[in-house]
């Protein structure tokens, strides 16, 4: 989904404005990035195609609501079924036997408890569950927006939410605290908004051309 992908971009451009960081593993973390978002323009198509031949066979508008669950319920098996590649040593080598302690631990902290003395789960539940609200919240304008625009007017929507977050994550909220604001996140936005009035100016011109010659052609006939 877009929320995780945003949030694991931030991290990798965090990643890569650290001095520590050999220019190898830039170009590694670089083409990490570049892979990741395959995937999600892959599911913005899928949808635009979905949206699209529900229309055409059925005359009908399908509900954005249906595709959001099925995405997530997706989302939620293919989860849980890759949490055996944890055991892997690439992905830190935990053993499965653990996985359990860690689910009980992350309820515990879930329901507002500290598991361990060093541990500081004082806001849950409340701000788990804002999170989750803001996050479905999200995903479902997201197919909204594909819904009556396109997988690219979509993609370059969620390419804007990652120096917006960067942004918003500078002021001192409560449990976060401000982060650095980078220039290069400013510049980001300014360019991807550019990128976005931009399409979309395009695209206006184009119907209006599309309308214009249909209604030429229409005048022609008679």
């Amino acid at each position: 989904p877009a929320s995780h992908t945003k949030h694991t971009n931030v991290a990798l451009f965090s990643s890569l404005a650290a001095d520590t960081v050999s220019p190898a593993k830039q170009l590694i973390y670089k083409l990490i990035y570049a892979g990741s978002s395959v995937f999600s323009a892959l599911s913005f198509v899928l949808k635009e195609a979905i949206f699209a031949r529900f229309a055409a066979t059925t005359n009908a508008s399908l509900d954005v609501f249906v595709v959001s669950f099925h995405g997530s319920f997706a989302q939620l098996v293919f989860t849980f079924g890759s949490l055996l590649l944890v055991s892997l040593p690439v992905f830190g080598g935990t053993k499965l036997s653990e996985l359990g302690h860690f689910f009980v631990n992350g309820f515990t902290c879930f329901t507002g408890h500290n598991p361990h003395e060093t541990d500081d789960c004082h806001g849950a539940p409340l701000v788990p569950l804002i999170y989750m609200a803001v996050n479905l919240s999200w995903n479902i304008a997201l197919i909204f927006l594909l819904k009556h625009g396109s997988a690219l007017f979509m993609f370059i929507g969620i390419s804007a939410s990652i120096p917006l977050a960067e942004i918003a994550f500078a002021f001192p909220w409560p449990l976060l605290g401000a982060s650095p604001m980078h220039k290069e996140y400013i510049f980001g936005l300014i360019l991807i908004m550019v990128g976005l009035v931009s399409y979309r100016l395009v695209s206006l011109m184009r119907e209006q051309r599309a309308i214009a010659g249909y209604k030429m052609k229409w005048t022609d006939c008679i």
